[in-house]
């Protein structure tokens, strides 16, 4: 462990690696994700931080990540997703409808998603809730960065919930986030091994989106 931890402190020009102290780094070494939960003053919902290593390049995931209509086929509770437009190539409009727990009706929601343009090796896809069934707002963003040959990934969501229902739905919302960034991975290695012509169309679709 210590060994990894050093080698990737050594490629460490990494901005979202240097925001993490030595104990988190050992902990993203060791192959698990560091969760960080930032309260927001009068807000039931914390602003979720996760940082998880993954075995796989920044464009495999983000080819994955920007291709919404496969959330249904690896995203735990995702029953549909229904796209609204596409306004420009980098951003596209989708409805989406979630399951939810303790017998709530579904949550439909539409969210404009948009591909940040950033330096060469670094992708970073936004989001923001236009619409939803039980938020206020939401809104948050993913990170992929090179570390070492793998990728750092930093992905951040706040959502401010608009029922009190909220709050007993808090552990269940967090367990789902971090589980949705493992799924994310498991899914591009899978591609990697399964799909290769998958996974080709989805980073032309990438390049395509960033006007390459």
């Amino acid at each position: 462990m210590l060994c990894a931890s050093l080698s990737f402190t050594r490629a460490s020009a990494i901005p979202s690696w240097e925001e993490l102290s030595a104990k988190q780094q050992a902990q993203l070494s060791s192959g698990k994700a560091v969760v960080i939960e930032e309260d927001v003053p009068g807000e039931p919902w914390p602003i979720l931080t996760i940082y998880q290593i993954a075995s796989c390049s920044p464009e495999e995931i983000a080819g994955v990540f920007w291709d919404s209509e496969l959330d249904t086929k690896y995203l735990t509770g995702c029953r549909s997703v229904r796209f609204v437009e596409r306004p420009t190539p980098s951003v596209q409009v989708a409805e989406f409808t979630l399951k939810m727990p303790f017998f709530l009706p579904d949550e439909v929601y539409t969210s404009r998603i948009e591909l940040i343009p950033q330096t060469p090796g670094r992708y970073k896809i936004t989001w923001r809730i236009l619409e939803s069934r039980y938020a206020k707002s939401c809104n948050g963003s993913v990170l992929l960065e090179p570390l070492s040959g793998k990728t750092l990934i930093r992905y951040r969501n706040f959502m401010a919930p608009n029922s009190r229902v909220a709050v007993l739905m808090r552990s269940p919302a967090k367990d789902r986030v971090v589980e949705s960034v493992q799924a994310l991975v498991n899914q591009v290695e899978k591609e990697k091994r399964e799909s290769p012509q998958l996974m080709s169309q989805q980073q032309k679709d990438l390049m395509r989106a960033l006007g390459k």
